[in-house]
C-alpha cells in the first residue's frame, strides 16, 4: 500500500519468516537519498531512487532493475506504488489528485487507498519478467485507524504511535501472482492490472473496517475471503529483547557523554556532505549502457 516506517519493519518481518533478510531492495522516492547516511547506505545496498511524475526517469529505473538482475543475488524488490501516505487530515491534496486521476482514466473512485503510480511497477516487470517467479500483493491493515464518527479512514500509525500501543494489532493480506498471470505485453496492460489490484485493496479495507466496527470479541480474526485460513502470530519478548539491548548499548554511550555527543554531531556534520558527494560522483548506474 503506502510506505511509512512501520511498513518497512513489517517488510523485514516477512523476510525473516522466509529466511530472506538482507535480500530486500526497495524502490524509493528520490527525496529519501538526502537523508544523512541512510540515503547513501540504501543506494550502495542496491535500492533504486525514482522521481515522482518524471516519465523520462523510467529508463534509468529500468537500468536499476537490470542492475539488480545482473548482481545475480535472489532479491525481494519492494515497491510502494502509492508513493505517499494516505492521510485525509494532512494530505487532502493527494486524495484529490487520486480522484481526479480516476475521473480522467474512467476508473472507479477509491475511498481507502490512493490510485498507484505505475511507473516503477511497469519498469520492474518489463525488465525482470524473464527472471521473476512471482509478484506478491501485500496489504497491511491496522486496527484503530478508522474514525466511526466522521466515517473516514485515518492515516496508518507512525512508528512512535505504533510503539506506544495506539495500534495494538495489524493484519497482513498476501496474494501471490505467478508472472505469467500478469498481463505484460504493454505498459498499459501492466498499469491496468495494478489499478485493478488497488480497486480490490479498497474493497478489502472497507470489509476490514466494517469487521472492526462490528466484531463482538477480540478472539475473532478477520478473514479476507470465505476460503481464507488466517493464523495469528504473537511476537514474544525473547525475539526482540536482545536486539533492543544491543541497540541501547551501541547508542547510549554516544548520548550520555560529552565526548560521545561531540563525536556524533561531527560525524553527522562532515559525513553527510561526503556521502552525498560520493553518491553524485559514483552512482551505481553511471557505467551502465
Amino acid at each position: 500500500m503506502k510506505s511509512n516506517l512501520v511498513d518497512w519493519v513489517i517488510t523485514n518481518m516477512l523476510a525473516i519468516q522466509q529466511g530472506s533478510l538482507g535480500h530486500i531492495r526497495h524502490v524509493l522516492k528520490n527525496d529519501l537519498k538526502w537523508i544523512p547516511f541512510y540515503g547513501f547506505y540504501l543506494q550502495q545496498h542496491g535500492c533504486i531512487y525514482v522521481r515522482r511524475n518524471d516519465k523520462s526517469d523510467l529508463n534509468r529505473v529500468e537500468k536499476g532493475m537490470r542492475q539488480v538482475l545482473n548482481n545475480g543475488l535472489p532479491v525481494w524488490l519492494v515497491i510502494f506504488p502509492e508513493g505517499t501516505r494516505y492521510n485525509p487530515i494532512n494530505n487532502k491534496d493527494a486524495i484529490e489528485r487520486s480522484r481526479t486521476f480516476a475521473q480522467q482514466k474512467d476508473l472507479s473512485p477509491l475511498d481507502y487507498v490512493l490510485y498507484p503510480r505505475s511507473g516503477a511497477t511497469v519498469s520492474a516487470i518489463k525488465a525482470l519478467k524473464d527472471k521473476l517467479d512471482a509478484v506478491y500483493d501485500v496489504t497491511i491493515m491496522y486496527n484503530q485507524t478508522y474514525d466511526n464518527d466522521r466515517q473516514i479512514r485515518l492515516a496508518a500509525p507512525s512508528m512512535s504511535e505504533y510503539l506506544s500501543g495506539q495500534t495494538n494489532e495489524l493484519h497482513i493480506d498476501i496474494r501471490r501472482f505467478r508472472i505469467n498471470e500478469i498481463p505484460n505485453e504493454t505498459n498499459e496492460e501492466i498499469s491496468n492490472w495494478l489499478y485493478q489490484r488497488y480497486y480490490l485493496k479498497d474493497k478489502l479495507l472497507k470489509e476490514f473496517y466494517e469487521f472492526q466496527r462490528t466484531k463482538q470479541t477480540d478472539s475473532i480474526i478477520f478473514k479476507s475471503d470465505k476460503d481464507d485460513i488466517p493464523f495469528q502470530i504473537e511476537l514474544p519478548l525473547r525475539e526482540t529483547i536482545f536486539s533492543c539491548i544491543f541497540f541501547t548499548l551501541t547508542t547510549l554511550p554516544l548520548l550520555i557523554s560529552e565526548r560521545g555527543r561531540s563525536i556524533y554531531w561531527k560525524f553527522c556534520l562532515f559525513g553527510t556532505p561526503i556521502t552525498l558527494l560520493w553518491m553524485h560522483l559514483f552512482p551505481p548506474l553511471k557505467n551502465e549502457n
